[in-house]
Formats: C-alpha cells, sequence, structure tokens
C-alpha cells in the first residue's frame, strides 16, 4: 500500500483511525500519529487533478509529503532537470516542482491547507 502525508483534512471517502493505528517516525526519531486516512484531489496549475489515495492526516507534520515512488508505482513519470522536477502520467504534462530547500516543492494554484487547525 502507497501511503502520502497532506496537510489537509478534506479528504473523500475518509475514514478516521484508532489511537495509534498509524504511526510514523519523523527526522528526529519522534513517533507521530496519522488521525485520518481517505484520498484527495489536488487542483494542479495545469488544470489536471491528481488522486490521491491512501493519505494520511497527521496534524503534527508541518509540511505535506507526496511520495515519487509512490505516483510511480501509479503510472506518474519524472523528468529532473535544472532544480526542477516534471511530471507526468501517459505522456501528458500534470504539473512541476522547483527545488527549495532541498526538497522539490509542487506548485500549486492555491496553498492547501487544514483549516480545522488554523
Amino acid at each position: 500500500m502507497c501511503t502520502y502525508m497532506f496537510e489537509y483534512v478534506g479528504t473523500i471517502n475518509s475514514r478516521k483511525l484508532r489511537n495509534k493505528e498509524v504511526q510514523l517516525r519523523v527526522g528526529n526519531g519522534a513517533r507521530v500519529a496519522a488521525v485520518t486516512t481517505g484520498r484527495i484531489e489536488l487542483y494542479l496549475p495545469s488544470g489536471l487533478v491528481m488522486e490521491l489515495e491512501n493519505v494520511y492526516f497527521v496534524p503534527s507534520i508541518s509540511r505535506n509529503i507526496i511520495s515519487i515512488s509512490c505516483l510511480e508505482m501509479n503510472g506518474f513519470s519524472f523528468v529532473i532537470k535544472d532544480n526542477r522536477c516534471s511530471i507526468y502520467k501517459e505522456e501528458l504534462y500534470y504539473g512541476s516542482s522547483c527545488m527549495m530547500s532541498d526538497l522539490y516543492m509542487l506548485e500549486m494554484d492555491k496553498p492547501v491547507f487544514n483549516i480545522n487547525n488554523k
């Protein structure tokens, strides 16, 4: 099963997780709990929609994380050049991300936030 972590609670077909059902280890070694899992749709500047399955909502994580390997297993491909990662599926351009602080940041029309925690 692929997993994605995303700071967004507006999932489609979501379900609440039991206490400590899914825990992730973060960079400092601490364990953090996911509270919800489901599917989300990301509306990209290209006009296309990227559907992500098995998304985990983890309130204590401050960045949205998408696994490139999971996207690849779902038919996406990538061209990485000049600190930019372009995303394709079936030769159709979905969008791009630029390198910032050693991470590729997905360019979005609108930022994605968890409005319940703001």
